[in-house]
């Protein structure tokens, strides 16, 4: 999805929407690939000389618990809040998050994907206190105590 800024940076006032999906089931993720599409709406305006990017994203996640292998699917949200610029230093408040536009275009993959990254957790559950899988039969010890003996004695 590319963001046309040609006369977004030539005119103040000029608004420019931004509605649509990118697929991210190829984006590997710790060797896993939960990613799916990211539903982006939001806008892109000059204000004053200074153009911000402002997006609402809404992605799908599959993947496995990372305690006891369960199938998980759920959606994840982030922001995009981002000052664009055609050149570093262009800005001149230090803690304020901008992306340089090289060209006539800004591709929305890598802005987008940076904000789904930075929001998301590393390891995924299917509950906080999920207690995963026996070390020694494998079962399941969300749905009870195994009969192997090995679970069983640490409880104690």
């Amino acid at each position: 999805m590319k963001l046309d800024t040609v006369e977004l940076f030539q005119n103040e006032g000029y608004t420019v929407p931004v509605n649509g999906e990118i697929d991210y089931s190829d984006v590997d993720y710790f060797g896993d690939r939960p990613f799916r599409t990211a539903r982006v709406a939001g806008k892109a305006e000059n204000r004053g000389g200074v153009v911000r990017l402002s997006l609402d994203v809404t992605i799908g996640v599959e993947t496995a618990c990372a305690r006891c292998l369960k199938p998980l699917r759920f959606e994840k949200e982030a922001k995009v809040r981002e000052t664009l610029v055609r050149r570093s230093g262009e800005t001149d408040d230090a803690s304020e998050s901008y992306t340089v536009v090289d060209g006539r275009s800004l591709d929305l993959y890598d802005v987008v994907l940076s904000a789904v990254l930075l929001d998301i957790d590393m390891v995924f559950l299917c509950r906080e206190d999920c207690r995963g899988l026996c070390p020694v039969c494998g079962a399941d010890l969300n749905e009870g105590m195994c009969d192997c003996g090995k679970t069983n004695q640490e409880d104690r």
